[in-house]
């Protein structure tokens, strides 16, 4: 019964191959004009670099503000979603169904939308950089509430504390922590989302990509991206040394009385609440929408999402059409990058290795790969391959394989060692140890991992349309630029169908799995 299991996985590996038109002849006949993009990011103009700074720094300041704000956005939505706090159960599960369905549409339609109702700029791009930031900061806040100590709250609940005091004084001294780490969370996902709003005029520097992209100027092209590849790494060690200063421990005050320790206390939550303010402030004053141009935004929006909710159902031909391809795009990603990832993730695991040179080198690899965005992949893989379902799926793939990499790493990382030790005593290699001791031990986790990946990659799917890289997107971007808003609803209720579904299967198999 294994077998056939990995039988059919190969089988729809190979029929997502066929449907996404997978021709190793036209990939090798592109690895040069590939190559030649990655020669030139060797050789940077850094005259046009230094052309293109403000433009970053509008991005950066996006995907803060973003952040900022999806965060206090976020934090009474994880309160209100989570099971063990939340006011009432009734909204609690309309909270956690909200989350779900504004999960399925990705930042880029969210901009694309946005742009709509409050005109080109960044303040549509911050506006679609919180609503990510919210929806990330709350799911995973709620679930880590649901998984607290429970004393606490039932000794509030046994005192008579009403809902908010149990709120004040047993769950936000408790999350702190948390919160800050998944500001800086939020900080890393946006800085990447912030880098392709530009595509669909939402501020930053995609919209110097989109420029480059469509006057064929590759040279400058190679240069943005390298420039965005250092932006983001150094993004991902400043969160990453930021999550390290939390937990790090301070030496204690000494206070004379009681007074003087509640006196700190209240200076520590004034200063709190003023930074908060501040930063609340200069986050919406990036937005750069003034109380009229919001009013008639309003009622631009309303036109709009009536006309969204009446679908144009004779368009369902080309919805079936594309997402087909997004799922197509999507399994083949999914399957390709996994396979992909497992020797990756063996040479990586420090504990499979006496000398650390192969699983450093392996991680730093892993890191460069995940650090583009699959919309800048498939920007160079459309240089090698050209337009069409082909360049997303191989953009996706190399995405995947980086982030499972670096998953299934750390997953091998957790094994004790012992048991493979005493398989190696045996006499057996370490071929051996590794597909009779390691591969059946850290299996389950390795697919759990992946259908986690899959309903990601589905999202990533639907919006490589935007470069021309197959998929839904393509439709979407084509409708959203006409204002053909009946097909446009169309369109988006065929992707938040898809991908709950999507979650729900994986989630069952998951749970099987576990």
């Amino acid at each position: 019964m294994g077998r056939f299991k990995y039988l059919l996985v190969l089988a729809l590996l190979a029929l997502c191959a066929w449907q996404i038109g997978l021709d190793p002849v036209r990939i090798w006949q592109g690895l040069p004009h590939m190559g030649a993009l990655l020669a030139r990011m060797a050789n940077p103009q850094w005259d046009y670099a230094a052309q293109v700074l403000e433009t970053l720094a509008e991005t950066l300041s996006m995907a803060v503000a973003g952040a900022l704000l999806g965060t206090l956005i976020g934090l009474p939505l994880a309160i209100i979603a989570a099971r063990n706090i939340s006011p009432h159960p009734v909204l609690c599960r309309l909270t956690r169904w909200l989350l779900a369905g504004v999960r399925t549409i990705p930042h880029v339609v969210w901009a694309a939308l946005l742009v709509t109702v409050f005109s080109i700029g960044r303040g549509a791009g911050v506006l679609a950089l919180s609503i990510t930031a919210a929806n990330i900061v709350a799911k995973l806040l709620s679930e880590y509430i649901e998984n607290l100590e429970g004393r606490q709250l039932d000794a509030l609940k046994g005192v008579g504390a009403s809902w908010g005091a149990m709120v004040v004084y047993g769950v936000l001294p408790r999350i702190a922590g948390r919160v800050w780490s998944l500001l800086f969370f939020a900080l890393e996902v946006n800085v990447r989302a912030a880098t392709v709003l530009g595509l669909v005029g939402a501020g930053g520097i995609g919209q110097l990509l989109w420029r480059d992209l469509n006057f064929l100027r590759y040279d400058r092209l190679a240069t943005l991206i390298l420039i965005l590849f250092l932006t983001v790494a150094a993004i991902d060690g400043l969160s990453w040394l930021a999550r390290k200063l939390q937990n790090l421990e301070l030496p204690g005050l000494v206070f004379r009385g009681y007074k003087n320790f509640r006196a700190w206390q209240w200076l520590k939550l004034a200063l709190g609440a003023v930074v908060v303010a501040l930063a609340l402030g200069w986050s919406i004053s990036l937005l750069g929408i003034s109380w009229d141009r919001f009013v008639l935004g309003l009622k631009q929006g309303s036109s709009m999402l009536g006309r969204m909710l009446t679908p144009d159902w004779s368009y369902k031909h080309r919805m079936l059409q594309g997402l087909a391809e997004s799922m197509y795009i999507a399994l083949f990603a999914t399957i390709a990058g996994s396979l992909l990832a497992v020797p990756a993730a063996f040479f990586g695991a420090y504990n499979l290795w006496r000398h650390k040179a192969w699983p450093v080198a392996n991680k730093l690899a892993v890191n460069f790969i995940r650090t583009f965005p699959p919309v800048i992949l498939a920007i160079m893989f459309f240089r090698g391959v050209g337009p069409g379902p082909l360049a997303g799926a191989l953009a996706l793939t190399i995405y995947t394989t980086g982030v499972l990499g670096k998953l299934y790493a750390e997953i091998v990382e957790a094994v004790d060692s012992r048991g493979l030790e005493a398989i190696e005593s045996t006499g057996a290699t370490p071929i051996q140890v590794w597909v009779y001791g390691l591969l059946p031990r850290v299996l389950p986790d390795f697919l759990a991992a992946s259908l986690y990946r899959l309903e990601s990659n589905v999202r990533n799917a639907t919006i490589m349309g935007i470069v021309g890289a197959g998929g839904i997107g393509t439709w979407l971007m084509l409708n959203l630029s006409a204002r053909y808003w009946e097909r446009v609803g169309l369109l988006l209720l065929g992707m938040i169908v898809t991908i709950l579904l999507v979650d729900a299967i994986s989630g069952f198999m998951r749970r099987r799995l576990s």
